[in-house]
């Protein structure tokens, strides 16, 4: 009777693994008092008795032990004789608490920004409360008390916190600036980066990066507040700009074309801009798609080198353009290059006359300048024509306006 209740429940112990040290240790030990039992039992006068109490208890210890394993003991691991509590990793804390953490809310925010602040920037202030004038101020006064109710600015900024949380713009720009192996090496300068509008400090964390952020309504004390368009203009000043999120806010087509040309100009030739847009600015909007935003980065200046689309936001990254050296430089420079032949022997007189290949050089640089002069005629045409045609368009869809002053030239 003792060896049948020892191996039944030996049998109980068996079915239940030992998901870790700690439980094959609890198991040893209720093991060993099973034995006991039922040898104490054996010491009985009834012997059936004895064996039923020492199942009963096998089972009972079984399953204490699967209970405890499951709870406690599978939080624990014991390292050098001290045993201790295995701690998550701790995230880490955006630079202000959202308090809207629902998606669809953010969305619906984020349009009535954009709504309402269109309506407050393009309906002019009324000089009388009559008629038409009447009507317009009543609409301003109304977008701006719809303004109020939903957060203004602070809710949108809230709502743009958590969109970029989600969709991590930064680590697409440190992947690009990784592939294109713009990251600088030991002992070389930090790239200097301008980021427009920012409501996080993520891409201040890259130590290759020299960040200086701004946004029209700081949230931080690194974030300088100040608005885009009142920052200098300096030629060259940055190697990489990153705007996400920003262009859609501009209120007027035309202010987005000017952002897009100072963008240009402060940016060094090879330096990187990215830019980041909701998809229905680019694929719902009737002024705009995928390829007019090509052309009109590049009649800036700016020619895409990578881009990505996801199901709410459209990633672009443009490299600026470098201009091309003219007809006269190009020869000048083959020139100063040696590619001369000496026609003493021949004329008695000690004369420089441009060998073949130079006048070959010649012809390629003049085919080149009138491939660029044609290619840049035929920017302008479309830009032009775009512009007209955004003028009889739907005002409440995203646009880009250039104006002849934006454009590059080359």
């Amino acid at each position: 009777m003792r060896c049948d209740a020892i191996r039944q429940s030996s049998a109980a112990f068996g079915r239940v693994r030992p998901r870790s040290a700690a439980f094959g240790r609890v198991r040893s030990v209720a093991f060993g008092r099973v034995r006991s039992a039922a040898f104490a039992a054996d010491d009985d006068a009834d012997d059936d008795d004895g064996c039923a109490r020492a199942r009963v208890y096998a089972a009972r210890v079984v399953d204490v032990a699967t209970t405890t394993t499951t709870t406690t003991m599978m939080k624990t691991t014991k390292k050098k004789g001290k045993t201790t509590t295995k701690k998550k990793k701790k995230t880490p804390k955006p630079l202000f608490a959202p308090a809207m953490k629902s998606m669809k809310r953010a969305r619906e925010v984020t349009s009535a920004f954009h709504r309402l602040t269109r309506i407050l920037t393009t309906t002019t202030t009324p000089t009388t409360t009559t008629g038409a004038a009447g009507a317009g101020a009543a609409k301003k006064a109304a977008a701006k008390k719809a303004l109020d109710a939903i957060g203004g600015r602070r809710a949108y900024q809230e709502a743009s916190a958590l969109t970029t949380q989600r969709h991590r713009t930064a680590k697409w720009t440190f992947s690009v600036l990784t592939k294109r192996n713009m990251r600088p090496k030991a002992g070389e300068a930090k790239l200097r980066t301008l980021e427009v509008g920012a409501i996080n400090t993520d891409l201040m964390s890259a130590k290759f990066l020299d960040v200086r952020a701004i946004d029209i309504q700081s949230q931080h004390p690194k974030i300088v507040q100040v608005d885009f368009f009142d920052e200098p203009v300096r030629a060259e000043a940055y190697d990489v700009v990153h705007s996400s999120m920003v262009l859609n806010c501009v209120p007027t087509a035309a202010k987005r074309g000017e952002m897009l040309a100072r963008t240009a100009v402060i940016l060094r030739p090879g330096g990187l801009f990215f830019l980041m847009l909701p998809v229905r600015c680019v694929k719902a909007s009737s002024r705009m798609s995928h390829e007019k935003l090509t052309r009109i980065l590049r009649a800036c200046g700016l020619r895409v080198v990578e881009h990505k689309s996801t199901p709410k936001v459209m990633f672009y990254c443009a490299e600026k353009l470098a201009k091309q050296p003219t007809t006269d430089t190009a020869v000048c420079d083959d020139a100063v290059s040696g590619e001369f032949v000496d026609d003493e022997a021949s004329t008695g007189k000690h004369t420089n006359i441009p060998n073949a290949s130079v006048k070959k050089s010649e012809l390629a640089s003049k085919k080149l300048a009138d491939k660029a002069r044609a290619a840049a005629a035929a920017r302008e045409a479309f830009i032009l024509a775009e512009r007209l045609r955004d003028e009889k368009g739907n005002p409440e869809h995203f646009g880009i306006t250039l104006l002849p002053e934006h454009l590059c030239g080359f």
